[in-house]
């Protein structure tokens, strides 16, 4: 037959029939002893292969318990570095607005005893200007605004995250003020036809004020929420109001009113309105 032919088929049957008479000749003759040790000799592969695959699925149990650890502590440094990067940012934001402060605020150690809040002029329309900050930093309306040079104008309105300020040179605007060199008292207001050129003008001055170009005009603090002292601008010219006989400057704003940047809004310790 050609199945007693193939030599592979004839070894596999002799070998279980080895496998199958010589444990049962063992038990007969009382030799488990034999039987025993052969069964652990044919088990030690199998033990082996048994004891690296267990290797294994403890390896890949270490080594995911592993990866979670590391991506705890990743995850509690990058909470930690946040934390510490914000505090770094809260205190270079307060270096920024003391050191604002003390260049703003330059003119007269008095005016120590008010408070500011610090803002950037973000956008600029024919009407106002808008500022990135508000209510939110103390920021209302009717408050005074300057930048580093001089007065810039006031608040008009304010919200979360934002507040308008009106410039001192669109119409609408009153501020007392008074020429430092004669202390003559008048009235800052802006007009149309200066309001082009950023300009200014001071009038309802005494008919016996003698202004002359240069003299520097500062608020008075009289009746306005503007507490007295802070420079407004230069005058630039000078004329005669023929009803009134009394004199009209032109002033030239001390701020930039050209390209505002950072300006200043004072918050706390202002005059009377």
């Amino acid at each position: 037959m050609r199945i007693l032919e193939n030599r592979f088929f004839i070894i596999a049957v002799c070998v279980a029939l080895i496998l199958t008479i010589l444990p049962t000749v063992w038990a007969v003759m009382g030799r488990t002893d034999i039987l025993t040790s052969a069964l652990n000799t044919a088990a030690v592969p199998f033990r082996f292969i048994g004891s690296k695959i267990g290797e294994g699925f403890r390896g890949i149990g270490a080594y995911f318990t592993s990866v979670g650890r590391l991506l705890d502590e990743n995850s509690q440094l990058k909470a930690e570095n946040e934390s510490l990067r914000q505090q770094l940012f809260d205190q270079k934001k307060f270096e920024v607005e003391n050191r604002n402060i003390r260049a703003f605020i330059h003119m007269d150690s008095t005016y120590d005893r008010f408070q500011w809040a610090s803002a950037k002029v973000v956008a600029i329309t024919e009407r106002y200007w808008v500022l990135n900050s508000g209510s939110e930093a103390g920021i209302e309306k009717n408050m005074p605004v300057v930048d580093a040079s001089g007065a810039v104008g006031m608040v008009i309105a304010s919200g979360l995250g934002w507040a308008h300020i009106q410039p001192l040179h669109i119409p609408g605007l009153t501020i007392s003020a008074y020429v430092l060199e004669t202390s003559d008292l008048g009235q800052v207001t802006a007009t149309i036809g200066l309001s082009a050129n950023r300009k200014i003008r001071i009038s309802q001055l005494p008919e016996t004020a003698e202004i002359h170009i240069g003299d520097t005009v500062v608020s008075s603090g009289y009746g306005s929420v503007w507490p007295e002292g802070f420079l407004i601008g230069s005058v630039t010219d000078v004329q005669y109001d023929a009803n009134s006989r009394s004199p009209v400057a032109t002033v030239e704003p001390a701020a930039n009113l050209l390209n505002p940047a950072l300006v200043m809004v004072l918050i706390g310790g202002r005059g009377e309105a």
